[in-house]
């Protein structure tokens, strides 16, 4: 519970430190984010042989930017003394961008949910998630991502999930 309390302060006072810098990009409109991915055990091991992942991505202002968007994940894993699995997984997400630090560097906080399938059982999962986005034109950004998934049956499974990729404006930027 003090750690749940430390991060929310935490955010908290970065919000409040962060600048009034106006974006580089125009936080309205639809995306593409394409990149790979992989998994870190905080218990036991897991092998990540390969992920993909592609987000669309709705982008608005509702008080605060925000970001609104669907995400499919495939990868190639070998967990600790088994086979092989091809999972897949695909999520409904929402991200509050919270502060830009510089025109071109933002940050934000939210949370997914969906459902993993492949060869392995069928399995429901949410979880919270950050990310940072540096915007190297108004139209394209670097994305990085981390999340903490808990199963919605079985609890915490003990893995962070991360992401490095691009996102690509689909539409043409009204700011300069």
């Amino acid at each position: 519970m003090n750690i749940k309390v430390g991060i929310l302060l935490g955010l908290v006072s970065l919000t409040a430190c962060a600048q009034e810098t106006p974006p580089l990009f125009d936080p309205n409109g639809l995306s593409l984010i394409i990149g790979g991915n992989g998994s870190v055990a905080t218990k036991g091991s897991t092998i990540n042989l390969f992920g993909a992942n592609a987000s669309l991505v709705q982008t608005g202002t509702l008080g605060l930017p925000f970001q609104l968007g669907i995400r499919q994940t495939i990868e190639r894993q070998r967990l600790e003394d088994t086979d092989t699995l091809n999972i897949f997984t695909t999520k409904l997400f929402y991200d509050v961008i919270f502060f830009h630090i510089t025109k071109r560097l933002d940050f934000a906080v939210g949370a997914n949910a969906g459902i993993l399938y492949g060869n392995t059982p069928l399995r429901w999962r949410a979880g919270p998630e950050i990310g940072v986005r540096w915007w190297l034109r108004p139209n394209a950004a670097i994305v990085g991502r981390v999340d903490y998934a808990f199963d919605l049956k079985e609890g915490p499974l003990n893995v962070i999930n991360y992401f490095i990729g691009f996102q690509v404006k689909l539409e043409k930027s009204k700011t300069k």
